[in-house]
């Protein structure tokens, strides 16, 4: 007769086996990834670098063709403002005069870009928020037949003291561009942009979606936060309202919010639209906002065609996720290398691509010295989901 000890070890092995059977047990997926039952984190060596960098970039855009643009951010004060990334390099983009300072007599040139992205045919949307000197305009440019097709004017809102245009999505389902306008003293909105006459219209003025959540504080591991210069002189910490932006691949929602906050916002395309054409009010469309679900505090999000929006996690050195179970994970965690993820976009590869700027070492976000040293990184990793180029 066995001893109840005897049993009990019995049992335990037994249990044992079934567990280790259960957890190695995989269901290969479209990208091949194994899945099992506790969503582990994908493997670190799917994180690939694409390109290391001299100079700081800012934001990513990749068309339907497969090629890769990106802003040179002007936190670091670049010669040169887009550039496209061919065989790892970058190259001035759309052309050398294009790229670089505007031309007084001409227009032709750019004087400050971050946000940038691809339509569906190909035309590369430039974000140009005309820095401290100059009058911010959108710019695009066909990446097919090389040659512009729009140079917008977005005159600064009058009544509002700071304004910052940040970030794009581009709807070419209702012909709309939506901007995110990081405005000073609670002027933080959207602007919305007539893709094809420039006609603008600010919308969500003031509104929680757009606002910096002040209770946020993202604390890196040297122990600082973000800070600045304040206007008094003194250092202060910065907290920075509506900054990140993406669209879904059907077009019928954006998504938006704050970099200092831990939820991210929705709004029907349809709305922005009727709002845009007169015919639904600003006060009603504050009523459509959703609160969607959690985030990091981040500077850039993109979304997949399967409705995964990938989530640049600045505190964590990281990239995470908030998947279709509505629940926020993170995917990539690397302090070496994701040291301040910019922006995100979806390749035609079936990749999300990424740049890594170290912008928290920066003069304006530090309060101090620029401490940001090359390299710079360009990065990439398998979607969960289908990828839709153009956001």
């Amino acid at each position: 007769m066995r001893s109840a000890r005897g049993v009990t070890v019995g049992v335990i092995l037994i249990l044992a086996v079934i567990v280790f059977v259960f957890f190695s047990m995989e269901d290969k997926g479209p990208a091949g990834a194994a899945i099992v039952a506790t969503q582990p984190l994908p493997d670190p060596s799917s994180l690939k670098i694409v390109a290391m960098l001299n100079e700081a970039p800012g934001n990513i855009a990749v068309t339907p063709q497969g090629r890769i643009f990106l802003s040179l951010h002007q936190f670091f004060s670049p010669h040169v403002r887009v550039v496209e990334l061919v065989n790892g390099e970058p190259v001035p983009y759309p052309t050398a005069a294009w790229a670089s300072a505007p031309n007084q007599d001409s227009g032709v040139g750019l004087q400050a870009v971050l946000g940038i992205q691809s339509d569906p045919d190909g035309v590369l949307w430039m974000l140009d928020n005309g820095g401290d000197s100059s009058t911010p305009k959108l710019v695009a440019w066909d990446t097919v037949h090389e040659k512009l097709v729009h140079s917008f004017s977005l005159p600064k809102p009058e009544g509002v003291g700071y304004s910052f245009l940040n970030d794009l999505a581009v709807d070419p389902k209702h012909g709309l561009i939506y901007i995110t306008d990081a405005a000073g003293d609670l002027q933080s909105a959207l602007l919305i942009v007539d893709m094809e006459t420039g006609a603008m219209k600010r919308v969500l003025v003031g509104h929680e979606s757009v606002l910096a959540d002040q209770n946020v504080t993202i604390e890196f591991e040297t122990g600082r936060t973000v800070t600045r210069i304040g206007p008094g002189g003194g250092v202060e910490e910065w907290k920075v309202p509506v900054d990140p932006i993406t669209i879904d691949a059907s077009y019928d929602w954006l998504y938006y919010g704050p970099m200092h906050g831990t939820s991210l916002y929705r709004v029907r395309t349809s709305d922005l639209a009727e709002v845009f054409a007169g015919k639904r009010t600003e006060e009603s469309l504050e009523k459509r906002v959703e609160k969607y679900g959690p985030k990091a505090p981040c500077d850039g999000i993109t979304m997949d065609a399967d409705g995964n929006i990938y989530i640049t996690d600045i505190g964590n050195a990281a990239v995470g996720v908030l998947d279709t179970t509505d629940k926020y994970r993170i995917l990539y965690r690397d302090p070496s290398l994701l040291d301040w993820v910019d922006g995100l976009a979806n390749g035609a590869d079936g990749y999300i691509y990424g740049t890594v700027n170290k912008l928290h070492r920066s003069a304006m976000l530090s309060g101090g010295p620029n401490s940001a040293t090359p390299p710079f990184y360009v990065v990439r990793f398998p979607a969960l989901g289908k990828t839709a180029p153009g956001r």
